[in-house]
């Protein structure tokens, strides 16, 4: 039978951190806490990184906040839209210009 995995909350993340940052040894707090030093060395550069929202917010491996990533996906999009746009104009008036050329030679 597997083992299911064990989920920590973002005030226990926040104080292994605090104590981490505090000067206490990885493989202390580790032992304490029951938890691997590899997951406090990661906790420790995700709130490094990103700050204390980083563990309320449920993000994995130091990923931006849904929020900016939803706020980036938004302008790419609308970006693409307008490229899009762009270029549809563009073939229809080389579209055209191609017509008006062939029309021109008959």
């Amino acid at each position: 039978m597997a083992k299911s995995r064990r989920t920590f909350g973002p005030a226990f993340k926040v104080q292994v951190v605090h104590e981490a940052e505090a000067g206490v040894p990885l493989v202390e707090l580790a032992r304490r806490h029951e938890v691997h030093p590899n997951q406090i060395h990661r906790w420790v550069h995700q709130y490094r990184q990103y700050g204390e929202d980083v563990f309320r917010h449920g993000r994995r491996n130091g990923t931006q906040t849904n929020d900016a990533h939803i706020a980036e996906l938004e302008q790419t999009i609308g970006q693409l839209t307008m490229e899009n746009r762009f270029l549809k104009e563009l073939l229809q008036r080389l579209r055209t210009a191609s017509r008006i050329g062939q029309d021109g030679l008959r």
